[in-house]
């Protein structure tokens, strides 16, 4: 094992590793920031504020796990005004006193090495189910699904989602006693990574954008098997979810409008089919653009 210090630098998105020289270098690193509540790791590609992560130090004699937070994130562009490297400042959260002593101990020459809090625990049921949901929400997210992310299929009811998500949070919200650090760390994010899941899924018009974004469904799809009443209930709720998109829509329209009268044909149909988007269940907008498309061609067949 190298005797020089290596600076901490993230693994993984959770997981920063750090190495010390020995006792002296670990009284130093101890002193200086881990004792104080803070550690600064450099790094360009810094996770979102909030983030819980895994810090483990090695020494030659030993290994410590510890608990942290992103507190403060320094961005590259920022960094370069003010001079200083991009990275993470970081918060310890849960620094016990058994820790504390056996870094004692350790820097001391008490101890002869430096040992890590506890030693892995077996996993009880309610430990195993919880760890199991930790790994379906981030085995969905991974694969870019959040339906995969809750363990369902995309046809389920607005109902059945909320249903799921209630009953996600339930579980991580339980007891992480009989977890390892990092198996902690992974819970607390999974809650995070739920609550954003619930924007999008538990918002019924956030759901929909979110299906037509991925493909899971059509507008043409929705509109010829859907009836009038149930095609205006999810405008509704587009309505709700998107406000500011409704009311661009609403702008575009009038311009389409207003273009069609001038006779400017072509920037009129530009101008609705911009509405469209920002307005994708729109039935009567769809059928005005149909019938412009129609006239114009009548006429440009007309003319020839």
């Amino acid at each position: 094992m190298s005797s020089t210090r290596q600076e901490p630098r993230f693994v993984s998105s959770e997981r920063i590793e750090m190495r010390v020289s020995g006792r002296e270098d670990m009284r130093a690193l101890w002193t200086e920031n881990v004792s104080r509540g803070g550690l600064f790791v450099v790094t360009d590609d810094a996770p979102p504020l909030r983030t819980r992560v895994q810090v483990q130090i090695e020494a030659p004699e030993g290994k410590l796990l510890l608990e942290a937070e992103v507190v403060h994130v320094l961005d590259p562009e920022t960094a370069g005004q003010s001079g200083m490297p991009p990275g993470v400042g970081l918060q310890f959260t849960s620094l016990s006193d058994k820790q504390s002593r056996a870094v004692d101990r350790y820097v001391e020459g008490v101890a002869s090495r430096l040992k890590a809090e506890t030693e892995d625990l077996p996993l009880t049921a309610s430990g195993s189910e919880l760890m199991g949901t930790v790994l379906t929400i981030f085995g969905g997210v991974e694969s870019n699904d959040l339906y995969e992310a809750l363990g369902l299929a995309d046809s389920v009811t607005d109902q059945e989602i909320e249903t799921r998500l209630d009953d996600f949070k339930e579980r991580l919200e339980g007891s992480t006693k009989v977890l390892t650090p990092a198996q902690r760390i992974r819970v607390e994010n999974a809650r995070k990574t739920l609550a954003r899941i619930r924007r999008i899924l538990g918002n019924p018009g956030r759901r929909i954008e979110y299906d037509l974004r991925t493909q899971r469904t059509k507008i043409d799809t929705i509109l010829a098997t859907r009836d009038g009443l149930e095609v205006r209930k999810m405008r509704e709720q587009w309505m709700h979810a998107f406000p500011e998109r409704m009311e661009r829509a609403r702008q575009k329209a009038t311009e389409a409008v207003q273009y069609w009268e001038n006779k400017q044909h072509a920037r009129a149909i530009a101008s609705a089919e911009e509405a469209q988007a920002l307005d994708p269940l729109n039935r009567d907008l769809r059928s005005a653009i149909s019938a412009w498309k129609i006239e114009m061609k009548k006429g440009a067949n007309a003319g020839g």
